[in-house]
């Protein structure tokens, strides 16, 4: 789809990076993307520096994406209660559902006690700011994996000011009519469905 170590990307929920169920992983790690990586939980946001420290082309953003600046609460899952629960990758399964939806936990989750869950306080800047702070005339590739906030996210995206070539989304957890509203959207700013997964969409300006 793209040359090797000509791909600028975004991920948006980028976790620990190095994740099985990362799409952009090989491609960072084998084809020397350029990007910006973009998680709010600190911890996990130390472990996704030291997973890619040897990366030079990575920057890293300690936030969460939202559709204004300001400063909210972020609900994840408290490991110390949980131990039992694991990822894919064998880590604590909670650092793959934080939130800024508290009952989206719920979701993933419904045996999850009320005291299971606790707030952090994250720092959110727009999608937006992140252009701007890198200075960005272009991006190839979108990724987000924002535990059901990807939605906003894309709602709130001036396509008039950038428009990524590829972008990638979770819908798993939207309602249909919601996705069809937004994949709607999208179609309006030029952008096709180029695939549909059981928990990802991908819309591109390109054919591939």
């Amino acid at each position: 789809m793209f040359t090797k170590e000509d791909t600028i990307f975004i991920q948006i929920g980028s976790n620990e990076g190095v994740m099985p169920t990362d799409p952009l992983c090989s491609m960072i790690l084998k084809d020397q993307w350029k990007g910006i990586l973009i998680e709010p939980v600190p911890a996990i946001f130390e472990k996704l520096k030291k997973n890619y420290s040897d990366r030079p082309h990575l920057y890293f953003e300690n936030v969460a994406i939202s559709d204004r600046r300001k400063t909210c609460d972020f609900y994840i899952v408290d490991e110390k209660l949980h131990p039992h629960l694991k990822n894919e990758a064998g880590g604590p399964w909670g650092s793959l559902v934080g939130s800024l939806d508290r009952e989206h936990i719920f979701k993933h989750k419904p045996g999850l006690t009320e005291k299971g869950i606790k707030a952090i306080q994250v720092q959110c800047v727009t999608f937006q700011d992140i252009v701007d702070k890198y200075r960005l005339d272009h991006v190839d590739v979108l990724h987000m994996d924002a535990e059901g906030h990807d939605e906003a996210i894309l709602a709130s995206i001036n396509f008039e000011k950038i428009k990524p070539k590829v972008i990638v989304f979770e819908h798993m957890h939207m309602g249909f009519a919601n996705y069809l509203q937004c994949v709607g959207r999208l179609e309006s700013f030029g952008y096709s469905v180029l695939y549909t997964g059981p928990r990802d969409t991908v819309v591109g300006l390109i054919t591939i």
